[in-house]
């Protein structure tokens, strides 16, 4: 955008003195001369516009040049215009008076050169463009900057929502397996390192199929995900719960002494699974209540198992045995068969 001309603003209660200070400003070229008749007239130009210098007369009726600077110069900015003072004569305390107030000359107008003027408003002029200059490229620079900020926090988003959806259950929004077996890796190598116990346990829906077969897929989706919010909200800060897949969860108790304190938060778990649910049957179109449960299998760290490979065999034939009981929970023991082969390695069959 092309931007406009530099503005002078010539301040003098003489018209004809006006008059001919502006045509000399005017033959530098590429300036806009404004004129005020006084003081007063003056502080309300410089209100509206932006000057790149000020021409001031002294000897003025309604206000002289030197109280008219002194309001200028009240609150200046880094880009206050400069001020040049002109009069029939300066005596020395004149002159002093004037730069203390931030005059950058005193031009005599009796005879005045009309170049010394031109010349001065060439310097003040290209400084003013250079500020210009520099404060738009400020201004880009600013702009540039914010805008890779945006785009930085909409990357950082972006990155984030990526690495949720690879380590986070899209339908539940917890950890997925992924997430869950790289938290099973840390938690044996914590433990390994700290000689503490923690449990793993499997959990599997009990009649989430015939739920899933009689009202819909919807229904079973919105029962999972019921499901998966009473776990989150029953299991402590310190341990974790994942959807492994279908109707399956993985659990992690960390920092438990003994495998009857993994299987009391179990059978805590247990109770909670077996509470009645309200969802909407997809193909009935209607609410329903049902009440499905779960059956849990538990294999402890140090005490069954000290690779998480093992202990994932091991919970999940505990799991197996509870379920064809009639469901509930199960610490593995040594009565139960161990696979020479992972069999499921936690994928369930409803």
């Amino acid at each position: 955008m092309e931007q406009a001309e530099p503005k002078i603003l010539v301040v003098d209660d003489n018209a004809a003195n006006r008059a001919v200070y502006s045509d000399w400003l005017k033959s530098v070229g590429g300036v806009d001369v404004i004129e005020a008749r006084g003081g007063q007239e003056a502080l309300e130009m410089v209100n509206r516009h932006e000057f790149a210098m000020i021409v001031l007369d002294i000897n003025m009726p309604d206000m002289d040049g030197f109280e008219t600077a002194s309001i200028l110069r009240q609150g200046q900015r880094p880009e206050q215009a400069p001020i040049v003072f002109i009069s029939g004569e300066f005596n020395r305390h004149q002159r002093v008076r004037g730069y203390r107030m931030g005059a950058v000359d005193c031009l005599v107008t009796e005879p005045m050169n009309p170049e010394i003027l031109a010349q001065k408003a060439r310097v003040f002029l290209r400084l003013y463009r250079k500020r210009q200059e520099l404060q738009a490229a400020l201004e880009e620079t600013r702009r540039q900057n914010q805008e890779l900020h945006s785009q930085l926090g909409s990357y950082v988003e972006e990155q984030e929502k990526l690495r949720r959806e690879v380590t986070h259950d899209l339908l539940t929004g917890i950890p997925n397996r992924a997430l869950f077996n790289d938290r099973l890796e840390g938690a044996v190598n914590r433990a390994s390192r700290t000689r503490q116990n923690f449990a793993l346990a499997y959990l599997d829906l009990d009649r989430f199929k015939q739920v899933n077969d009689l009202h819909g897929h919807g229904t079973g989706d919105e029962l999972i995900r019921t499901m998966a919010q009473r776990l989150q909200r029953a299991i402590r800060a310190t341990d974790t719960v994942a959807r492994l897949g279908g109707d399956e969860f993985g659990l992690l108790f960390e920092g438990l002494d003994s495998s009857a304190a993994a299987e009391y938060l179990a059978a805590k778990l247990h109770r909670l699974m077996l509470a009645p649910m309200k969802l909407s049957s997809e193909h009935e179109g209607r609410a329903i209540e049902v009440s499905v449960g779960a059956s849990i299998g538990i294999a402890m760290y140090p005490d069954h198992a000290t690779n998480h490979d093992e202990l994932r065999q091991l919970a999940d034939l505990a799991m197996y045995a509870v379920k064809r009981s009639g469901g509930g929970t199960r610490v593995y023991d040594r009565s139960l068969e161990r696979p020479s082969e992972p069999t499921r390695l936690g994928l369930s069959i409803s």
